[in-house]
């Protein structure tokens, strides 16, 4: 009787020891998700547009109303933070 008692003490340290070590991992998968999340929400509100000409004197933000109207996206200017153009790809077209 002793023996099974102190084999069932053996199993009770041994889950515990697994529970704190998943206690752990779960604190680290919401450290980890917090992060992701954030680089997620900004990439969603970050979109770019490709194959508009450019031109001297253009309006980065009045472009991209022009673009949204076509889109039929109801945008006014004081929704975008901020438009402009990002250096043109050296992809050897």
């Amino acid at each position: 009787m002793k023996a099974v008692r102190t084999e069932m003490q053996k199993y009770r340290n041994s889950i515990s020891s697994i529970v704190v070590v998943v206690d752990v991992c779960n604190d680290r998968k919401v450290n980890l998700t917090k992060p992701m999340e954030a680089i997620k929400n900004m990439s969603a509100r970050t979109k770019i547009g490709q194959g508009i000409p450019e031109e001297k004197t253009e309006n980065c933000v009045h472009l991209t109303l022009i673009v949204a109207t076509k889109l039929g996206v109801a945008l006014e200017e004081r929704d975008i933070d901020s438009a402009e153009r990002r250096a043109q790809c050296a992809c050897g077209d």
